[in-house]
């Protein structure tokens, strides 16, 4: 059962330890590999999944356990992404080791993707932005439970959740928890191809 596994906030003296783990945790995960194809060493990577961590520790909630083997970043209801905060969190590191090409290619996305959050998820939200378990430990109800202290507090609270999900496979998970499929989108940047699926989940009673 997911409620079996002890879940905790974050501490912020983990944060860096997070970063690792969510670092290969999305090491073949198909968006940074959209917008960096070749990153050996995760460096865009960590950078890159660093901003939801940082972002979502200071405006939203972010679930892990204590032997930090895995990590749910939520952004509260309520909360705009704002490019100050952005800038705060690491925005400019991750930038310059985005590349230009790169950079073209999150120019195209971001757009895209807020438009698609829009069209879903018009009122306030949970909005899950980043979700990873340590790759050695899959299968196991580390993300299933990472997720129930948000889901169950967003039934409670009668207020929908939203993600984004750029791997196909996650989608029978996400449709385990309650999720469904708003929208599919298709991206592409040359021979770089991704696909977007916007999910919402409306409060459970």
């Amino acid at each position: 059962m997911a409620e079996a596994r002890k879940i905790v906030q974050l501490k912020a003296e983990d944060s860096p330890r997070v970063i690792e783990m969510m670092g290969r945790a999305f090491a073949a995960d198909p968006l940074p590999r959209f917008f960096v194809p070749d990153d050996p060493e995760q460096r865009f990577t960590k950078a890159f999944i660093s901003l939801p961590l940082k972002y979502c520790f200071g405006y939203g909630a972010v679930h892990t356990t204590p032997a930090i083997e895995g990590a749910a970043c939520w952004l509260r209801p309520g909360e705009e992404l704002s490019t100050v905060r952005m800038l705060r969190v690491g925005m400019i590191p991750m930038m310059i080791k985005l590349g230009w090409s790169g950079f073209q290619r999150m120019n195209k996305f971001i757009p895209v993707t807020e438009e698609l959050h829009k069209e879903i998820m018009p009122k306030p939200h949970w909005y899950l932005w980043a979700l990873g378990v340590e790759p050695a430990l899959h299968r196991q109800g580390i993300a299933s439970a990472l997720m129930h202290p948000v889901l169950s507090r967003a039934d409670a609270d009668n207020v929908s959740c939203y993600l984004e999900t750029m791997n196909e496979q996650n989608l029978p998970f996400y449709e385990r928890l309650g999720f469904t499929v708003g929208r599919r989108i298709e991206l592409a940047d040359g021979a770089q191809k991704l696909t977007i699926w916007g999910m919402r989940r409306q409060a459970h009673h």
